[in-house]
């Protein structure tokens, strides 16, 4: 009798200490910023297509370090990062007009499941040199591209129900402009900005807590595009390297970040 009410009172301190450790973990209310990386100043050209994997840095906004016990906070968030793998593909929809789509591969924050989502969308506009499948060395090309995409993320405990949920609601534009040199490589720049409307809300013993913010992002890059391989079916193989300098004004402060991405393009 004595051994099953001992057995009994370990089988309790250990629940208890677990559910203790549980709500001790701090979880974090985490939204992506996120930013179109490889994109050429040359256009695909008219049905031809391209796709892009990628490896790159992403930059999140920790708007509370534990949602349990800290207000949200848009106005003045810590920067965190991570690393998201892409799948990006662009599609020639006329010799100098491209459209895009992009897809996330990331873990889920605080969940160690992996998460697969539509990242962005998006339409590039060629207005100087040639597209791709026409270009030769030499060519100088330069072009605007439009990026939205609707970011989110959430969380919820099973125990007590409580949870957040947040929202990046984002627009971008980027000036891209480049030079293909002799051995068929192009170098490229990029100017960027961006808008970030960030939403969402903490529930906390049943009750609702909103927030509302808005981030500015601008900044500056560069990139390389290898000569790339042209196999018997006419698929070209490029490598890319792309690094990008981000500044990020929230209302009450500003803060700057460096991303780096490497990527393997099919071009067809």
């Amino acid at each position: 009798m004595r051994s099953r009410t001992m057995l009994f009172i370990r089988i309790v301190i250990i629940s208890c200490f677990s559910q203790l450790l549980t709500a001790c973990v701090a979880v974090p209310i985490l939204i992506d910023l996120p930013h179109r990386h490889h994109s050429s100043p040359e256009s695909n050209g008219k049905d031809h297509s391209s796709f892009t994997f990628s490896l790159s840095g992403i930059t999140k906004a920790e708007l509370s370090p534990d949602y349990d016990t800290t207000p949200a906070n848009t106005d003045a968030p810590e920067l965190d990062n991570n690393l998201i793998t892409h799948l990006d593909g662009s599609f020639g929809l006329a010799d100098r007009l491209d459209g895009s789509i992009t897809i996330d591969a990331t873990y889920k924050d605080n969940e160690n499941t992996r998460e697969v989502r539509v990242g962005m969308i998006g339409l590039k506009y060629q207005f100087v040199g040639q597209p791709a499948n026409q270009a030769k060395p030499g060519n100088f090309s330069a072009a605007i591209e439009f990026d939205i995409s609707n970011i989110k993320n959430s969380y919820t405990n099973d125990n007590n129900g409580n949870g957040y949920r947040a929202n990046n609601n984002y627009q971008g534009i980027q000036l891209l402009f480049g030079y293909r040199n002799p051995d068929n490589s192009v170098a490229y720049g990029k100017l960027f900005q961006a808008t970030h409307h960030l939403t969402g809300n903490t529930t906390l013993a049943g009750t609702d807590y909103p927030f509302r913010g808005e981030v500015e992002e601008s900044g500056a890059g560069f990139g390389v595009l290898s000569a790339g391989e042209t196999n018997p079916h006419g698929l070209i193989t490029r490598y890319g390297f792309e690094l990008t300098r981000h500044n990020y004004a929230f209302r009450l402060d500003s803060k700057t970040d460096t991303r780096f991405s490497i990527g393997l393009i099919l071009y067809y």
